[in-house]
């Protein structure tokens, strides 16, 4: 009997190899090109969308639903300012993964309200949003907003929670995952329940701060809307603050058009 119930529990919980991608950022870059600037109401501390690491594990899989875990750590104490329930409520990340390393296979354009794009070289296939608002909702929003075949390639993490400077939530995953085996792109940005236009509950940047308001970019819609990514090797080097900036400058026409949008690359373990 205590054989049978051993082999049952095994084919129901299977056990993870321990694979785990840890990618590290400086701190003190959470200005987007290099010019952002955080609002004015003190909600918005410094470092509170300072990505400092990310961090990815193999979770092995439950009744055959694989998963992974998810750890992003920022550089300042987070707070449930807007009372959202999951112990942070002004962040929201997502995990852009390319699963096969194929040049020119999946994704170069964003969910919109990013204003950002891919290098062909590292089009993405799956991505992860980590978000204080109800799955529920960001699930309405990503039917609404994006093409049916974006949709499907995105995967709303489970159960985010915050704590000190650390925000975990797992994400189911179609197959049995390889995180050493992918690329990655972690974009910063801000929660917001009321975006403007077909954002996808992201907040864009203006040419001044305001009480809510990030500073340091354009009034127009021309310029990307993230306060920090990876860059380099994702070792947190110095040299790595500057990779970033250059990554994601920008240009607009007169009449506020895009005429240059930051092409991102990935970052390979």
């Amino acid at each position: 009997m205590r054989s049978f119930l051993l082999l049952t529990f095994l084919s129901v919980i299977s056990v993870t190899n321990g694979q785990t991608v840890v990618l590290t950022d400086p701190t003190g870059d959470d200005k987007g090109p290099g010019t952002y600037e955080y609002p004015l109401d003190l909600a918005y501390k410094t470092g509170s969308f300072d990505l400092k690491k990310v961090t990815i594990r193999n979770n092995g899989s439950v009744l055959q639903t694989y998963r992974l875990e998810l750890g992003i750590d920022v550089n300042a104490q987070l707070e449930d300012v807007w009372r959202m329930g999951g112990g942070f409520s002004l962040q929201m990340i997502f995990i852009f993964i390319d699963t096969d390393l194929v040049p020119g296979s999946g994704f170069t354009t964003a969910p919109p309200g990013l204003n950002i794009s891919f290098d062909p070289q590292n089009a993405w296939d799956k991505c992860i949003i980590i978000s204080p608002q109800s799955a529920q909702r960001v699930q309405k929003e990503i039917e609404a907003k994006l093409s049916p075949e974006m949709a499907k390639a995105m995967i709303i993490a489970k159960s985010p929670r915050g704590g000190g400077q650390h925000i975990r939530a797992t994400a189911d995953w179609p197959e049995a995952p390889k995180p050493d085996q992918y690329a990655y792109q972690v974009i910063m940005q801000v929660n917001d329940g009321f975006p403007l236009g077909n954002d996808l509950l992201t907040r864009r940047v203006w040419s001044a701060p305001g009480i809510h308001r990030f500073g340091g970019g354009t009034d127009d819609d021309c310029d990307p809307n993230v306060l920090d990514i990876l860059a380099g090797k994702a070792k947190g080097e110095e040299s790595e603050k500057n990779e970033q900036y250059k990554m994601l400058q920008y240009a607009c026409a007169e009449d506020g058009s895009t005429t240059r949008m930051p092409v991102l690359r990935m970052v390979k373990p």
